[in-house]
């Protein structure tokens, strides 16, 4: 008998219906919006998290999906849907600018920008009171590289709490943009609409990016980029996975592996262009490379499992296993490329279901760090959606 799951990522049993052909989008934004339903809910929550990582496994062996034509009906359809969602976003977006409500996050990432701007060290500084009270003094500074801060200075300066949620939205837009162009990349324009819809749809994008203005989309663009330029322009791929980076230290540290292109001038140009983009951290780590340990490193190895993960009440030792386990998936995937450098649309996969995998076996899945895979499930399931029913993967 044939594997449901295994059929279902394949697109076997989707046939010729429009119903079912729209199965797997339906059940993406089921699982985001069970993700913020169980919020703080460990549990539950890692369910829903490896619900979505299995799927992965097959799809990241796919050599490339086989796009079906599109319905004449869906191609009509998809810019009423997408300007009607880009509207309730721009809507939104004029709602927040209005009344702003800005999380920690932001005003954290913020004042680290400040104090980097006015010469200060942000490790040295006390920016971070959460993880002060959390760990003690030693991890009182900020727990953002160099770059997360500094996109909000421009307009956050003159206009406050409102040029932040404005850089917000640009960042937004900017991720639909990348959405539409990767979907298109592994599909056709009507893949790439589909992934914009789909995105814009979650309503946990929105609400993370517009009503808490979670900064996390400063590392995500970089990495929208690196994905399509990979091939083409490894260099700047390189460039832009490191960038990410200096603004975050994950979820761009996993793309390092899944983005190694093929052959060695592609790879020296890339590992070039990752050295590059990672130069912001250089004058900090050597400024004060134990404070800058701590707070980038240790804090994220050390600090405790909270109520947003599966792991608060299981022993240490499982915990520390759940580590060591992403690391060895980690380990597994950049093998795994190295050796068989797969199509973009498998790399794809392997990036979402690394990402995934450190949520799942990480001691705090919060809200905001969903929207690193949110983006790039997104295109996933606008390909799976668009492929020729009853093809079948080719192993890469």
């Amino acid at each position: 008998m044939a594997d449901p799951v295994n059929s279902l990522a394949q697109g076997r049993v989707l046939g010729a219906s429009p119903v079912l052909r729209a199965l797997p989008a339906v059940l993406f934004l089921v699982a985001v919006v069970l993700c913020q339903k169980f919020n703080r809910m460990g549990g539950p929550e890692g369910a829903v998290l490896l619900a979505l990582l299995l799927p992965l496994l097959v799809l990241s062996r796919d050599a490339g999906p086989v796009m079906a034509p599109a319905d004449p009906r869906l191609t009509r359809a998809l810019p009423l849907a997408l300007g009607v969602l880009l509207a309730a976003q721009l809507v939104y977006a004029g709602a927040r600018l209005w009344h702003p409500h800005v999380a920690d996050i932001a005003t954290w990432a913020f004042n680290s920008g400040k104090a980097i701007v006015h010469g200060e060290n942000p490790y040295l500084a006390p920016l971070d009171p959460a993880g002060r009270a959390l760990l003690g003094p030693d991890f009182q500074g900020s727990k953002y590289l160099p770059l997360m801060g500094l996109p909000y200075l421009p307009l956050g300066l003159p206009f406050g709490d409102r040029g932040l949620v404005a850089t917000n939205l640009i960042l937004q837009l900017g991720v639909v943009a990348l959405v539409w162009r990767l979907g298109r990349a592994m599909g056709t324009d009507t893949t790439g609409r589909i992934a914009a819809c789909l995105y814009m749809a979650a309503p946990m994008a929105i609400l993370q990016v517009l009503s808490k203005v979670s900064t996390d989309p400063v590392a995500v663009v970089p990495l929208l980029l690196a994905l399509l330029w990979y091939e083409s322009r490894p260099g700047l791929a390189g460039t832009c996975v490191g960038l990410s980076i200096a603004a975050k230290l994950t979820p761009g540290a996993l793309f390092v592996p899944c983005l190694l292109p093929v052959g060695w001038p592609a790879r020296r140009r890339y590992a070039v262009g990752l050295a590059c983009g990672m130069l912001p951290i250089l004058p900090y780590a050597a400024w004060s490379p134990v404070e800058f340990f701590r707070n980038i490193v240790l804090f994220n190895f050390i600090r405790p499992s909270d109520d947003s993960s599966w792991l608060m009440e299981m022993p240490a030792a499982v915990a520390t296993a759940a580590r060591v386990a992403v690391i060895a998936v980690l380990l597994a995937v950049a093998v795994h490329v190295w050796r068989r450098p797969p199509a973009l649309f498998a790399r794809c996969c392997l990036c979402t279901l690394l990402m995934l995998a450190a949520l799942l076996l990480g001691p705090s899945p919060h809200q905001n760090y969903h929207l690193w895979w949110l983006p790039f499930y997104s295109a996933i399931v606008a390909v799976v959606v668009m492929r020729k029913p009853g093809t079948v993967d080719r192993p890469t």
